[in-house]
């Protein structure tokens, strides 16, 4: 689901038309996932925030490092 995410930001990026689609399925004797639900959450959770940080790196990691930096000077002293 993940994956999802990149090629919805894509989309977005290249202006394209973004629809739902309604659609129904079943999973009648399937085994639906391989992945632990707490692991696929956390998984897709990485992926947003990866992209995110790509798209922006200074405001999401210059930010927080500058406060960082300025804390650490100010207890040094």
């Amino acid at each position: 689901m993940g994956v999802s995410t990149e090629i919805l930001l894509k989309a977005a990026k290249a202006k394209l038309g973004i629809i739902e689609v309604p659609i129904i399925i079943r999973y009648e004797g399937l085994n639906t996932s391989s992945h632990h639900p707490l692991v696929h959450g956390v998984s897709v959770v990485s992926s947003i925030v990866r992209l995110v940080v790509e798209r922006r790196p200074l405001i999401y990691l210059g930010g927080p490092g500058l406060i960082f930096l300025l804390v650490s000077v100010f207890l040094g002293f």
